[in-house]
């Protein structure tokens, strides 16, 4: 039996911002987003790996962090969506801000959709198990539940996605000062929007 070794590589970045508080109206003082780049995996036969491929990982790590901080920065700049990496908790009064509602929006169907697929695998694999093999306690009426449950299970994490932005929006609905957006300083991602 073969043993694998996963390699991962990552990269970060810090990107400063403030905001001004819709509730109370102070302002946050200087906060960071801290933007984590999708990993970069290598599986081997070996614990370590040679340089050369050190660097391909490190690289496809790099690579990753440019494509997460183009498309927040895009999302944020044109869209005016913002990251959950951009915390909007008010360290004065814990009040939510109003523009973080923008990337719940964004994330709305990501769950119940993964959750369904998930189900459809599921299915599929049961209904291999119910032809392919002689298995008897696989049943149609066992698959119709399977598929049934995964189609619970995706409308459950949406009415739950659906009710908990509905919740979100009210709170930050009745502001004293405006609706404000936070402003971020990308003078240290200006490096990353220049690689291609």
């Amino acid at each position: 039996m073969s043993v694998y070794y996963k390699h991962e590589r990552s990269e970060n970045i810090d990107i400063p911002y403030t905001f001004k508080c819709e509730q109370c109206g102070a302002g946050s003082g200087p906060l960071n987003a801290h933007i984590v780049g999708d990993k970069a995996i290598y599986n081997s036969n070996f614990k370590t790996i040679k340089e050369e491929r050190n660097q391909k990982l490190c690289a496809e790590a790099h690579e990753k962090l440019v494509s997460k901080v183009k498309e927040i920065y895009q999302n944020a700049t044109e869209k005016d969506i913002y990251s959950p990496e951009f915390k909007d908790v008010c360290p004065h009064c814990q009040a939510r801000q109003s523009w973080s509602v923008s990337g719940l929006k964004k994330n709305l169907f990501e769950l119940p959709i993964t959750v369904f697929l998930v189900g459809v695998i599921i299915t599929i694999v049961a209904l291999i198990a119910r032809y392919q093999t002689n298995l008897g306690y696989v049943t149609m009426n066992v698959i119709y539940g399977i598929a049934g449950a995964s189609v619970l299970a995706a409308a459950g994490c949406l009415v739950f996605n659906i009710v908990n932005l509905k919740i979100r929006q009210s709170k930050v609905a009745a502001t004293d000062y405006g609706q404000n957006k936070p402003q971020i300083d990308w003078k240290n991602a200006e490096k990353l929007f220049r690689e291609e």
